[in-house]
């Protein structure tokens, strides 16, 4: 085993753990609330920035500190949504419900967050490293990234590289050691 079956490992031990805490509803309100953050961020922020001061020495410094201001602002109106929605789930009887679909969530999200590792890594030629070669989860990690090719743009789908490197041929394998002339 590697430290990426480890990072994995503790990827989605850690995300069944912060869903359980938190119950299922606050999970998908919250994990909901940091996608459509983004989404909508990326798209008004360009809007809100023009309106603020311009800084001459860096001129994205306004971009991005609209696209924080609306990414929190979407992370915060998900919490006030999540917050009295779970008291009333309590107040019901079903926190015991509410954790454990909560962690069935988490199972499910920190997969999908290891599964999305393994797309950058086929992707950026990081498949061919020792480190990913010799871990128990490569091969399901990139059996599951490829099974997703359908689904990813173009250009990625292309890039997506399981296989293992070459090997050396015998005649021309490097020296490890210097020997005397």
């Amino acid at each position: 085993m590697t430290w990426l079956d480890f990072g994995a490992f503790l990827v989605v031990a850690l995300s069944v753990l912060f869903a359980y805490a938190r119950g299922v509803i606050r999970s998908l309100i919250g994990t909901a609330a940091w996608l459509v953050g983004f989404v909508v961020a990326l798209g008004f922020a360009p809007l809100i920035g023009a309106q603020l001061p311009e800084v001459k020495e860096a001129p994205a410094v306004p971009y991005v500190i609209a696209f924080v201001l609306v990414f929190v602002l979407a992370i915060v109106a998900g919490a006030l949504v999540a917050w009295p929605l779970r008291a009333i789930v309590r107040k019901a009887g079903m926190g015991f419900l509410d954790a454990a679909l909560g962690a069935t969530f988490g199972f499910v999200r920190g997969i999908a967050i290891v599964v999305a590792f393994a797309l950058v890594a086929g992707a950026i030629g990081w498949a061919q490293r020792d480190w990913w070669q010799n871990a128990f989860l490569s091969p399901s990690l990139g059996a599951a990234a490829l099974g997703l090719r359908p689904w990813l743009p173009h250009a990625w789908a292309e890039r997506l590289d399981f296989s293992p490197p070459p090997k050396a041929a015998a005649g021309l394998a490097p020296r490890l050691s210097v020997s005397e002339a």
